[in-house]
């Protein structure tokens, strides 16, 4: 068997308990499609603070039993939590996924085929972004090159979240700064989506893909617009808010 790697999957768990069944079976499925088309998937667990119930979904006996590498941390904090994952992998490309959110079968394969075609490093997002739970509603995304992408309204509002997937060169130089909501300080995605695209790296959408992402009454970024939270912003950030208050 070969030692090269081509996507490392990582998803990250904490109090997910049985809500991470649906969501290990969605990676499977794609990570299973991928290989399919002749890809080497390796697959880790990051189990940050996680609870027993959620740590039981790797124990001896249950089904994802050897199917992942787990790593437990004593993190508190989802992007440190990724780092982490990162700095443990082995692929090439890297792939982000939520304990209780899912993915489409295609997503691998379909992300992995627009980096390999790019002429430079890219970070991929899904067409769609499916929410449910507490809130039902789909979200289309748009390539940064697109005609609809406005570099003003990335300022207000972040146009992609976390879980992408990119070379894993990207993650290492570009890695999740640590959240501190409780100060006003969140949304690291946001700030991580800012860092790479003011470094130039596209981010491009893979047709036909879906995301599913469930939306907890107290989920972290549900606090962190509570306490109005933003991200540590970039600072072109800074300045496009501060000219903006001068003329306004």
């Amino acid at each position: 068997m070969t030692d090269e790697v081509d996507i490392t999957v990582i998803v990250t768990g904490h109090h997910e308990g049985v809500l991470m069944g649906p969501t290990l079976a969605s990676l499977c499925e794609a990570a299973d499609t991928a290989r399919d088309d002749g890809l080497v998937v390796e697959c880790i667990a990051v189990l940050d603070r996680a609870s027993d119930r959620t740590r039981a979904m790797f124990a001896a006996g249950a089904p994802m039993e050897g199917v992942f590498r787990v790593e437990e941390v004593d993190l508190g904090d989802q992007g440190l939590a990724r780092n982490h994952g990162v700095s443990k992998a082995r692929g090439r490309y890297l792939a982000m996924l939520d304990g209780d959110d899912l993915w489409s079968f295609n997503w691998l394969s379909a992300a992995y085929k627009l980096c390999r075609e790019a002429s430079t490093p890219i970070i991929v997002q899904p067409e769609f972004n499916i929410f449910f739970e507490n809130y039902h509603g789909t979200y289309v995304n748009v390539s940064s090159e697109s005609e609809l992408f406005d570099e003003d309204a990335f300022r207000a509002f972040n146009y992609w979240d976390a879980l992408c997937f990119c070379e894993r060169s990207i993650f290492l130089d570009y890695p999740y700064e640590r959240r501190d909501i409780a100060n006003g300080f969140a949304l690291e995605d946001w700030h991580w989506a800012w860092e790479t695209y003011c470094a130039g790296i596209k981010h491009v959408v893979a047709p036909d893909t879906v995301h599913f992402k469930r939306r907890r009454i107290r989920s972290q970024s549900v606090e962190a617009k509570a306490r109005r939270a933003l991200p540590p912003f970039h600072p072109i950030q800074r300045y496009a808010w501060h000219d903006r208050a001068k003329q306004g």
